[in-house]
């Protein structure tokens, strides 16, 4: 019987998983907690366009690709549908947020809640939020759904590579 490993399993469970897993680690990130939020965005569709304008894998704004100077105009959106391009955007740009809030002295795992609610309501909303006790429930009910979304995903690619390898044993 052949054994199979986690990345074998990864590349069969996951679309896109070797550019996840490359730009994921030049970034310091867990490649399935990316990927649980490329799901939550867009199920893997690299063509996803939202009413309010955000394309692709990781449903990135215009805007915040010119920002980052990822790309020069908000009219080349286009470039956006492109995965590698996208997911490069995406995950440069939730590196920006955790470095955000670790400047602000969130270094525990409440900075990846905090830089998932960013990505979805942005760092004002969720900074305004946070002036309250209670500031997840604060967050608009959207956001609230898009974190736990993400965070089940990522727990459940964990569980299938854990049950899929444990099989051959």
């Amino acid at each position: 019987m052949m054994e199979t490993t986690p990345t074998v399993i990864l590349l069969a469970l996951i679309p896109y998983f070797p550019i996840i897993n490359a730009i994921s680690m030049s970034f310091d990130f867990d490649p399935l907690l990316i990927s649980a939020q490329i799901k939550a965005e867009s199920a893997f569709n690299p063509r996803a366009i939202s009413p309010v304008g955000a394309v692709g894998l990781m449903q990135v704004m215009p805007r915040t690709a010119k920002w980052l100077g990822f790309i020069k105009s908000e009219k080349e959106w286009a470039k956006l549908t492109n995965p590698y391009l996208n997911v490069r955007v995406g995950v440069h740009y939730d590196a920006w947020l955790r470095r955000y809030w670790s400047k602000r002295g969130k270094k525990d795992t409440t900075n990846t809640v905090l830089m998932l609610a960013s990505y979805n309501a942005g760092q004002g909303r969720v900074r305004k939020a946070l002036k309250n006790e209670s500031w997840f429930n604060r967050l608009p009910k959207e956001t609230q759904i898009y974190v736990h979304r993400i965070l089940g995903y990522w727990a459940d690619y964990y569980i299938e590579v854990i049950e899929r390898c444990s099989k051959d044993f």
